[in-house]
């Protein structure tokens, strides 16, 4: 996908989120306010004659007891992240996924990194990274040519290196060559502010004049 169309996804994507969230939240409240927010308080006057609500504030009181129920706030969660997840694509072009989905990719990636490597690739991680700087009619490109997998790198990641943002629009394997992990990044014209993005710091170093000659 290009980047647009990430972005419009992200927009979306915040849109259906927050306003299921609202459907879900008045759902919640019609139901509450007739089943069980309605038993409690009926029970609790019966047990407690002194303590009788006043009439016609039966609807208050139960939304009082829908404040302190653990759906409600989930609900109120899922509706602020989808605002979020909306403004920052829509705005920064940022996308931000689902917080569920994104601890389980940082969980997937932390658990696949500690796999056991073999001899040949411990010998390996000691190389450097393999960058290559070019243009094309939309911009500057990095591309960077790596020994081993990166943990969460994924598209569309944003990635900071030596303090300029880039996304990442493309990450595959050429197994033909030793650096075989490719990623390609675009340059982006500002900075974004966001909990998802990657610090490149690796050992690294510019491809000479015999390794600029892309193969894609």
């Amino acid at each position: 996908m290009t980047s647009a169309e990430w972005k419009l996804a992200g927009v979306v994507s915040g849109i259906v989120e927050s306003v299921t969230a609202l459907v879900a939240l008045v759902g919640w409240y019609s139901y509450s306010v007739t089943h069980w927010a309605q038993a409690v308080i009926f029970s609790t006057a019966e047990a407690h004659p002194q303590a009788a609500i006043p009439p016609g504030t039966e609807g208050f009181a139960a939304l009082l007891l829908l404040l302190f129920h653990p759906l409600t706030w989930f609900i109120f969660y899922c509706g602020f992240e989808g605002v979020v997840r909306f403004l920052a694509a829509g705005i920064s072009g940022t996308v931000l996924g689902i917080l569920p989905l994104y601890l389980f990719e940082r969980s997937y990636s932390f658990l696949s990194s500690r796999r056991t490597t073999s001899p040949s690739q411990a010998n390996d991680s000691l190389e450097s990274d393999l960058l290559l700087m070019r243009t094309d009619a939309e911009g500057e490109i990095l591309e960077i040519r790596s020994l081993k997998p990166k943990e969460g790198w994924d598209p569309p990641k944003i990635v900071r290196f030596q303090g300029v943002y880039y996304r990442l629009f493309q990450a595959y394997e050429e197994r033909a060559t030793s650096r075989r992990f490719v990623y390609i990044l675009r340059r982006l014209s500002a900075g974004v502010h966001s909990w998802t993005v990657l610090d490149y710091s690796a050992n690294f170093r510019w491809a000479d004049a015999e390794e600029s000659n892309p193969k894609h």
